[in-house]
């Protein structure tokens, strides 16, 4: 027992120490960036043009990769599903390993989709490429965003079909509000398993995720004049993460004290 008492003090006195030297280490780098980040100069206006004139072909370049990537990876997963001799239990394991990558590089997709919609309004607002331009550039890449979005829900309404196919209790489709909810009821123990692990693991992630991007958010508060804003969608992801992850865990253990299964 007083061995664990003095192992805890130590841990405490060593993350007071850190947290100090975190605490100075910070504000002697924002003293630094709020005196001296003003010198930062952005890309000359003829590389920013240049930039704004290509984005729509490299917006659409990189859709079109993951697509053909996305296809050529179910068209392979198909493929072994047909030749399937229904009692190979390895064929399964190989084809939901592969029907994995369409639902990652789509959701890859879709989160780069949203980002480049983004800038490429920014960039729009940075250059001045005339109004028939620009127009023209906008309305390129609200074609591509949108198409974006078709072929992310096809490749994975497609891999969902399949998984569907190989695993007939498997309900849920991707089209209704709460498929998630409908997909993991009707999964087994050992997936609800891995669902809860993976979920608890994203928490953490996003968590340690939301500190770097609020320091990076202070730190361009600081020097490149961005103002508040990216700090409070930080802080009110950070702060959503963490409340609804604390009730949610609150309301099991009070459900599983009464008996009752909490949804």
């Amino acid at each position: 027992m007083k061995q664990t008492e003095k192992r805890e003090r130590r841990l405490i006195v060593r993350f007071i120490l850190i947290v100090l030297a975190c605490g100075v280490l910070g504000y002697f780098v924002g003293m630094f960036m709020a005196e001296y980040g003003g010198n930062i100069r952005p890309l000359p206006q003829s590389a920013m043009e240049s930039i704004t004139r290509m984005f729509p072909f490299l917006f659409a370049g990189y859709n079109l990769v993951l697509f053909a990537a996305c296809l050529i990876i179910n068209r392979k997963a198909k493929g072994l599903l047909a030749a399937w001799d229904g009692e190979e239990e390895t064929v399964l394991d190989t084809i939901e390993h592969l029907l994995n990558h369409p639902i990652l590089l789509g959701n890859i997709a879709l989160i780069l989709n949203l980002f480049a919609f983004s800038l490429a309004i920014q960039l729009a607002d940075w250059t001045d490429l005339g109004k028939k331009t620009e127009g023209f550039g906008i309305l390129a890449v609200l074609v591509i965003f949108l198409l974006g979005y078709v072929w992310i829900l096809a490749v994975q309404n497609t891999a969902l079909k399949m998984e569907k196919a190989m695993n007939p209790e498997k309900r849920g489709s991707l089209f209704e509000l709460n498929f998630q909810k409908t997909w993991e009821s009707s999964c087994d123990e050992g997936q609800k398993t891995m669902i809860y692990k993976a979920s608890h693991r994203a928490c953490k992630i996003t968590s340690i995720t939301c500190l770097i991007l609020w320091t990076a958010a202070l730190m361009a508060q600081l020097t490149l004049g961005t103002g508040i804003l990216p700090v409070l969608c930080v802080c009110v992801i950070f702060l959503v993460l963490n409340v609804s992850y604390i009730v949610t865990s609150m309301r099991l253990e009070a459900g599983e004290k009464g008996g009752q299964q909490v949804l």
